[in-house]
């Protein structure tokens, strides 16, 4: 971990290097076998005329700058949720029940008298999708799956919450869960194959691949969660 005096591309340039050039790696050094500079894609990092990448290029002409394929997954998914209006109301949702139990310990208690085992999960619970890995979407999608009994029970004895309870009964929003449940798994699947430290671009190609025929086949057949709430 290195603390960085500034935000600026040109103060994480110098910071890096420095920690380099401690660690007993010279400039001679780095120019013979510094091979990339991988990075996500905000512009201070890897902006065309005067990011991170840009500036580390002009000293070692030889470094390849690359977008980080995890941070590329994330926009996609990011960018499919403010694309598909049905998404977008059931994150809205999602969120709301977060913001319910997360904002209020009163609420949590109750819960938890209701439903002890299940009332756990809400612990678990945080913003279904936005900014952040799939991995925690995931979890959060499981957390509300598995706490819908005790969700709906809570909502049920609760006048003020009485449209929530309307909607969790509502087998549209129980389908959309399941097939973002399915989907989620797919993506975090491949989010962490893609962390892996000897992963090659033409594996992480067949990853990719694979997981589009999935998303393919999910298209066609209903996902494992999906299957479920149609029980």
């Amino acid at each position: 971990m290195v603390e960085l005096e500034g935000q600026g591309a040109e103060q994480i340039r110098a910071a890096l290097l420095k920690s380099l050039h401690d660690g007993g790696f010279d400039n001679e050094y780095l120019r013979n076998n510094l091979i990339a500079f991988y990075s996500d894609g905000a512009s201070v990092m890897l902006g065309r005329n005067s990011g991170v990448g840009t500036r580390l290029k002009n000293g070692y002409a030889n470094i390849i700058l690359w977008h980080c394929l995890n941070h590329r997954l994330q926009l996609i998914l990011d960018d499919s949720v403010n694309d598909i209006k049905e998404v977008n109301h059931f994150k809205i949702c999602m969120d709301k029940i977060c913001t319910i139990f997360h904002q209020s310990n009163k609420n949590q208690r109750q819960l938890l008298k209701i439903s002890e085992i299940l009332g756990q999960q809400i612990l678990k619970i945080g913003r279904a999708l936005g900014p952040r890995c799939a991995a925690c979407s995931l979890r959060s999608e499981l957390a509300v799956w598995r706490a819908c009994p005790a969700l709906y029970k809570y909502f049920s004895s609760e006048a003020k919450h009485s449209g929530m309870a309307a909607r969790l009964c509502n087998k549209y929003l129980l389908e959309n869960l399941a097939l973002m449940v399915d989907i989620l798994q797919e993506i975090s699947s491949l989010s962490n194959a893609l962390q892996a430290r000897n992963l090659t671009l033409t594996k992480a190609e067949q990853l990719i691949k694979r997981t589009i025929k999935l998303f393919e086949m999910l298209k066609e057949s209903n996902g494992i969660y999906e299957k479920k709430s149609m029980l």
